[in-house]
């Protein structure tokens, strides 16, 4: 081989080797820009989820403390109201709200006063953790 064509393949390589090694760094600059830039938004747009999850149940909670503290729920715990008319209701709030299987009253006890499902009315819930729980901490669920 003579030295014209040496040199040529030399300075061929040199010119591949820079565009490879470039190429190469060009990619992993991207890529990693891209990567901070996706896992950023993917943050965004995962707290704004919980935001708008946070403002669905505090609606809800809102409106079960509405519905708890209603005059047919006390008239229900003194046993002076209508255990068929304040079941209506928890029916009606159950289709409305949609996603609930169904809800219910119960006394100090865990006996169920009304529930949108009548068959469970007089059922005790007392031996379910979350009744413990709402007795104990005398919290409305």
């Amino acid at each position: 081989m003579t030295m014209g064509k040496r040199i040529s393949l030399f300075v061929l390589s040199i010119f591949v080797t820079s565009i490879v090694v470039m190429g190469l760094l060009s990619y992993k600059g991207v890529n990693d820009y891209f990567i901070k830039r996706l896992n950023g938004e993917i943050l965004n747009i995962s707290s704004n989820e919980v935001e708008k999850i946070d403002v669905l149940l505090e609606k809800e909670i809102s409106e079960l403390h509405g519905l708890a503290s209603s005059s047919d729920v006390k008239a229900v715990l003194q046993g002076q109201g209508s255990v068929e008319g304040l079941s209506r209701i928890f029916d009606n709030y159950v289709k409305d709200v949609g996603n609930s299987e169904h809800i219910f009253l119960a006394d100090v006890n865990g006996t169920i006063l009304a529930d949108s499902d009548r068959n469970l009315i007089g059922k005790s819930v007392q031996d379910r953790q979350y009744t413990k729980d709402t007795i104990n901490k005398k919290l409305l669920l």
